[in-house]
């Protein structure tokens, strides 16, 4: 995976799954029975995202290794 500029860090890291968490529950709560496939596509997005950096963090890689 490919580290960016706030994403060096584990407290960078956990930072953004927060983030991304909260993001989530904002994208659910904006879902429609029609016409938001968009947000759907989004939120599969940063579910995957999130697992990624929370294996990273499990597993304690950062940029420097």
């Amino acid at each position: 995976m490919i580290d960016t500029e706030m994403t060096r860090t584990q407290v960078q890291k956990m930072e953004r799954i927060f983030i991304l968490e909260d993001e989530i529950k904002f994208a659910q709560s904006c879902l429609r029975p029609t016409a938001t496939g968009h947000i759907h596509t989004a939120i599969s997005w940063m579910k995957m995202r999130r697992e990624e950096l929370t294996k990273e963090v499990q597993d304690g890689r950062n940029h420097s290794q």
